[in-house]
């Protein structure tokens, strides 16, 4: 789809302000501002938007005069603390100014495992919308863990679009968009206006920059968005320090946009997208995989070859081939232990070897994804 059709649908977006962009007073322009006196006259065309913000820790380093992100997590935890009700306190002067209400919501990634919590918070946003209020969106740094959390806020802002059905992802970050080098060190340096498939091409080009502030870097915000454009949502990454919001939604060549794939996955599927922390394995033989990628199949317990690690009913799941290769992620209808007794049989042998039959499938094909 070329961009200024794609762009002439889009409604609904998620913004994700890096820690550099909040911080930055480029040409003495504060950056929030100008982002919200945008979003305050594009809602009135119709526009939604949800903001997932940086800045919680680099607010409080900032506060008490740290210079440099502690290695310790339970300092870095303390600091998010700390520093979350001072974000939240820039946000809301901005948009006081136009008597408009901020919401806060701090996401754990248990949200993402759990898909009760998962329905549940996208229920919130509906009700946050009939209240005509600005979400804005962090992570939930002082709980969160290295085994359990986003990872950074690209993944965050990612899992935000596929979990509200977004139209479009824009990342304002402290440089306008993807360039061949790193544009910091490098003044020939060209920006790349389009990408049409993210691949290794793009991914070999890419020299990262980080700070002592910031998590994330271009790298990681690809890798991000990747998830983005698989789910059917654009992605555009441009500097944000001067914002220009309403030149990027009029399709103008500003930073870079990555096109989304042609069709947009149902809501489910970008659950399954997004959620990669399988709970166990499931091994099939040839014919199944042929089955699943080629015939668009469910997996029946006739192609199942073994499992590995047990697992309970509905937990998510791996699909892998003979040579252990990943290529699906589902919701298993049977445990992993009963996997094994009714594994390389007809399903009208489920119920006789159980003594129950949840279904015909061990994995339905609307309940599964396929991993390219």
């Amino acid at each position: 789809m070329e961009k200024r059709i794609y762009i002439k649908k889009t409604k609904k977006i998620v913004l994700k302000i890096g820690t550099n962009v909040l911080f930055s007073e480029k040409n003495k322009l504060n950056p929030l501002e100008k982002i919200a006196k945008d979003i305050v006259i594009l809602r009135k065309k119709g526009f939604e938007f949800t903001i997932v913000s940086s800045g919680a820790i680099g607010c409080a380093m900032k506060k008490l005069k740290i210079k440099n992100r502690p290695k310790s997590l339970r300092k870095n935890q303390a600091l998010a603390s700390i520093g979350q009700n001072i974000l939240m306190e820039k946000w809301d002067k901005v948009f006081s100014k136009h008597n408009l209400f901020t919401s806060q919501i701090l996401f754990t990634y248990d949200i993402v495992e759990n898909r009760q919590r998962f329905m549940c918070l996208k229920n919130c946003f509906s009700a946050i919308k009939s209240y005509n209020a600005i979400p804005i969106i962090n992570e939930n740094d002082s709980i969160a863990v290295d085994e359990l959390n986003f990872g950074d806020n690209d993944n965050l802002s990612v899992f935000t679009s596929l979990l509200i059905d977004a139209d479009m992802l824009i990342l304002f970050t402290d440089t306008n968009g993807i360039f061949n080098k790193d544009p910091h060190k490098n003044k020939n340096a060209k920006r790349i206006s389009i990408v049409e498939k993210l691949d290794d091409k793009i991914f070999s080009k890419l020299e990262d920059k980080k700070n002592d502030v910031s998590k994330g870097g271009m790298k990681s915000k690809l890798h991000s968005s990747k998830h983005a454009v698989d789910g059917g949502i654009g992605v555009v990454i441009a500097d944000g320090r001067t914002p220009k919001l309403f030149e990027i939604l009029q399709a103008q060549d500003i930073g870079t946009f990555i096109l989304p794939n042609k069709i947009k996955k149902r809501e489910k599927k970008n659950w399954l997208l997004f959620n990669e922390k399988i709970k166990g394995k499931i091994f099939v033989d040839d014919g199944a995989k042929k089955a699943i990628l080629e015939n668009r199949k469910s997996l029946l317990p006739s192609g199942i070859v073994s499992i590995k690690k047990d697992f309970a009913k509905n937990d998510l799941v791996g699909v892998y081939d003979k040579s252990c290769k990943l290529f699906a992620r589902g919701i298993s209808f049977y445990s992993g232990s009963d996997i094994q007794k009714i594994q390389g049989l007809h399903t009208r042998d489920i119920k006789k070897i159980l003594k129950k039959k949840s279904a015909d499938e061990v994995i339905d094909r609307n309940n599964m994804i396929i991993l390219r």
